[in-house]
C-alpha cells in the first residue's frame, strides 16, 4: 500500500534531472519518460508559493485540458490544446522546463498524456 505524504515544494526534483541527463546523454525517449514521471508526482510536488487549494484548482484546470486531449479521446484536438498543457508546466514548473529544450517539447507532452491514459496519475 502506498503512504501517501504532504506536497513538497521543490524546483526540480531528482528523479526529472536524472531523467533529462539521460535524456540529453541520447536514451531514446527520455524526455517522455521525465514527464511521465513528473505527471505522476505532481499529487505530491506543489510549486514554490503555491497554497494546496490553488494546487488543487491548477490540477483541476490541467485535467480539463489534459483529458481532452489524451489518447482516445473523441474530442477534436488542437495544437492550442497543446500550448495550453505545455504553459502550465511553464508557468508552474520553470526550472523543470528549462531542462527540456524547444525541439523535445512534443516528447515531454506525449509523456504527460501517455501518463494520464495509463491511469499513473488521476487528475481534477
Amino acid at each position: 500500500m502506498a503512504t501517501l505524504r504532504a506536497p513538497y515544494h521543490v524546483d526540480v526534483p531528482d528523479f526529472f534531472r536524472w531523467q533529462c541527463n539521460d535524456a540529453q546523454e541520447g536514451e531514446t525517449d527520455g524526455y517522455l519518460q521525465a514527464a511521465y514521471l513528473l505527471a505522476g508526482a505532481l499529487l505530491s510536488v506543489r510549486p514554490e508559493g503555491c497554497r494546496a487549494e490553488e494546487w488543487d484548482h491548477e490540477l483541476t484546470a490541467l485535467s480539463e485540458l489534459v483529458l481532452n486531449r489524451a489518447v482516445g479521446s473523441v474530442i477534436d484536438v488542437t495544437a492550442d490544446t497543446n500550448d495550453a498543457i505545455l504553459r502550465r508546466f511553464d508557468e508552474h514548473f520553470p526550472a523543470c522546463m528549462g531542462l527540456v529544450r524547444g525541439p523535445r517539447r512534443d516528447q515531454f507532452l506525449a509523456g504527460i498524456l501517455r501518463a494520464v491514459d495509463e491511469g499513473v496519475i488521476e487528475l481534477g
